[in-house]
């Protein structure tokens, strides 16, 4: 592992190995060069809250501009590169709902973008930023995922998947033959998709001919720890229902389908061919009653990029840093992923700008408390003391 924490993202958007991603804490927008770790702040996202937890937590970049996708966010906001501003692109909600905007996808000159919260699928002309088209959904929907022309969303309250054709517009309900318990993920193999829920099963869908096939011979070692309760950092491996999903999300890379879990340190994957389920063990992500104490968002992984179809790149709540699995060798490897000099004057200046905090425990308030101690301005005997409070009085 490296020695400093990072910062946490619900995801990035990599091309030609430099990635984009927004913070989850504080809402800004960052690059970050993956062959020399260099991150660099790019801007604040505008908004008039002061807190910026998962505002537009997710992003593309599309041509010379950066789409900002909402999650507790109320619109898409675009940054040009080359301009330095954004642009808004203003979201129908008349219930205020929380978007809670996780999937979306660039299809010929249109975004398609999944939101839960209005269940519809909403289409955004990226020439005249604005959305064009509002496609309503029959139900609550969880997770997403693009096949072809296709959109198929599953949903945990009917067990029903949802299709959407992106060409012709028609919308599709598919029964399973099987109930399937809490649905959460769905990913796509290019012939066969990939489901699961809150049990201890992973469900192999063929939607031509409706089937299902159920996958429960699971290592014995896999389980879940008890976030509610910090038993000790004990894993329960008896356990064949859970409280919530099972897993976060699941994506297909090289030859396995990769299941990322939710409240487990053990990574799962599938051989396609032979429908055998393995675990990737990482000590490192092993739990104590103190960890999951410490942890504020009560899981144990974000996905944060995938790489030349062999990488797989994950953020470790417990540990606050960034790994990637390689999907061949079967190992990981942490990243030591810095912030620049002058983007950490930038993000202080940001920060401050916007009345928002420093809060204890997140990745880039270290990462700027560290460096505030190593120029002086911050007395580093004082740690008792409430970080961010400090950091906030010696910087505004």
């Amino acid at each position: 592992m490296t020695n400093s924490s990072f910062i946490w993202s619900d995801g990035w958007w990599v091309e030609d190995n430099i990635a984009w991603f927004v913070d989850g804490e504080h809402s800004i927008l960052y690059s970050l060069d993956m062959n020399i770790g260099e991150c660099k702040f790019i801007a604040q996202i505008p908004n008039e809250k002061e807190n910026c937890f998962r505002l537009n937590p997710r992003c593309i970049k599309i041509e010379k501009e950066i789409y900002c996708i909402p999650d507790v966010g109320d619109c898409i906001w675009v940054y040009h590169l080359e301009k330095a501003e954004f642009v808004q692109i203003e979201i129908r909600n008349i219930n205020y709902a929380r978007l809670g905007i996780t999937n979306f996808w660039l299809d010929k000159n249109k975004l398609y973008a999944v939101s839960r919260g209005l269940r519809q699928i909403i289409e955004v002309d990226i020439h005249g930023k604005r959305v064009s088209k509002y496609y309503d959904l029959e139900d609550d929907v969880s997770q997403s995922v693009k096949a072809d022309d296709a959109i198929l969303c599953v949903s945990a309250v009917s067990g029903c998947v949802y299709e959407f054709n992106t060409v012709t517009k028609r919308r599709t309900k598919y029964v399973l033959p099987i109930q399937v318990c809490g649905m959460n993920t769905i990913c796509f193999d290019g012939e066969n998709f990939w489901i699961s829920g809150n049990r201890k099963e992973i469900y192999l869908w063929n939607k031509e001919k409706n089937t299902l096939k159920v996958l429960n011979e699971f290592p014995e070692s896999f389980g879940i720890y008890c976030f509610d309760n910090n038993v000790e950092g004990v894993v329960d491996c008896e356990l064949q229902q859970y409280g919530n999903s099972t897993f976060i999300t699941s994506v297909f890379v090289g030859k396995y389908i990769w299941f990322i879990p939710n409240k487990t340190n053990k990574i799962i994957y599938v051989d396609k061919e032979t429908l055998k389920i393995y675990i990737l063990e990482i000590p490192e992500e092993e739990e104590t009653e103190a960890s999951l104490a410490a942890n504020r968002l009560k899981h144990k992984y974000l996905l944060q990029f995938l790489l030349n179809n062999r990488y797989i790149g994950l953020y470790s709540l417990k540990n606050g840093q960034v790994f990637a699995i390689d999907t061949i060798d079967k190992t990981i490897s942490w990243k030591d992923f810095f912030i620049s000099d002058e983007s950490v004057g930038s993000i202080i200046n940001a920060l401050v700008t916007n009345n928002q905090h420093f809060i204890e425990g997140a990745g880039i308030d270290s990462l700027v408390y560290k460096q505030e101690i190593e120029k002086g301005y911050v007395d580093n005997k004082k740690t008792q003391a409430n970080i961010g409070q400090m950091i906030y009085q010696n910087t505004k």
